[in-house]
């Protein structure tokens, strides 16, 4: 008996996302990558044929989103890079996905090729599900409240005229835990988990506070 095709669907999602260190006030956040001042091209998109992006003022940090299944989340519909931007967007297209609901994973990003470029937010999960029955643009906030994550997995930041909500930064092993364990890759790598441009007692202070409150990863 013939199986017929399964019916897939392109889309578009919009994410909104504000990374701790990096937020400033006002709905913007220090772009990273920019005032590193190198690299001047940054790899996103698929890990197997990643595409060239020229480095903006604009520009944060490169996240791969994921999109696991609600049933069973160790099937990965979806697994594509991005790049953030200052005032908290990313745009990502995604091709060739099965109906269904699926679960948002933010990840900190994959180094591609020879690039080295990665980041260190603490992976993250939608506290619920997007469904996927038609091609069509999704929409999801992240800094709203924090109830938009999985696990309420984020922290506040009340910069005088609101309170917004943040994605947990300095997981420097990316083993899904604030914990001793990052501190010899934090000497080792010296990160800018501020986003100013420097590497200085400012970027401790942001790894200190994820240890302090043992900060991990929650997913369904």
């Amino acid at each position: 008996m013939l199986v017929p095709p399964t019916t897939t669907y392109n889309v578009t999602l919009n994410l909104t996302m504000f990374v701790q260190g990096y937020y400033l006030k006002n709905g913007l956040m220090n772009p990273r990558i920019y005032n590193a001042g190198i690299p001047s091209v940054i790899l996103n998109g698929s890990t197997t044929s990643p595409t060239s992006t020229t480095v903006t003022p604009d520009d944060v940090e490169v996240i791969r989103i994921e999109l696991r299944e609600k049933t069973n989340l160790a099937v990965v519909a979806a697994s594509q890079e991005g790049v953030l931007k200052k005032n908290g967007t990313m745009n990502i297209n995604l091709t060739n996905i099965p109906p269904g609901d699926y679960y948002i994973i933010v990840n900190p990003s994959d180094p591609i090729g020879n690039q080295t470029h990665t980041s260190f937010v603490l992976a993250t999960c939608s506290s619920g599900t997007i469904s996927v029955s038609s091609s069509s643009t999704i929409n999801y906030n992240f800094t709203t409240n924090k109830n938009q994550a999985f696990g309420d997995n984020l922290i506040s930041s009340n910069d005088g005229a609101s309170t917004v909500y943040l994605l947990i930064n300095g997981d420097i092993n990316n083993d899904g835990y604030m914990d001793f364990n990052d501190y010899p890759d934090f000497d080792l790598q010296k990160p800018d988990l501020d986003g100013n441009g420097y590497m200085n007692i400012l970027d401790k202070l942001v790894i200190d506070y994820g240890n302090y409150l043992n900060f991990y990863s929650i997913l369904p």
